[in-house]
């Protein structure tokens, strides 16, 4: 049995960075602590659709903007976390 959080946000189609991805993570941390009462342990993202120019400089922003996602949902809370 298996259930997932989605949510959407429209881009313009070159846009390759997601400015509200630490509020995305809050709402999906949010989401899953309703469900089952407790924290998350482990998060894994698994990124596509950047060019290999901009791995490195994606890779920086969005990981500061998925730890901060953790920091607004509760003051320290730092789940294991892996990014692909």
């Amino acid at each position: 049995m298996a259930t997932y959080y989605s949510e959407v946000e429209i881009r313009n189609e070159t846009d390759t960075q997601l400015p509200t991805l630490s509020k995305i993570i809050k709402s999906a941390l949010n989401a899953y602590f309703k469900k089952n009462n407790e924290l998350v342990e482990e998060v894994i993202i698994y990124r596509q659709g950047v060019g290999e120019g901009q791995v490195m400089q994606s890779l920086q922003h969005e990981i500061k903007a998925v730890q901060s996602g953790f920091e607004s949902f509760k003051k320290g809370y730092k789940p294991r976390f892996a990014f692909f």
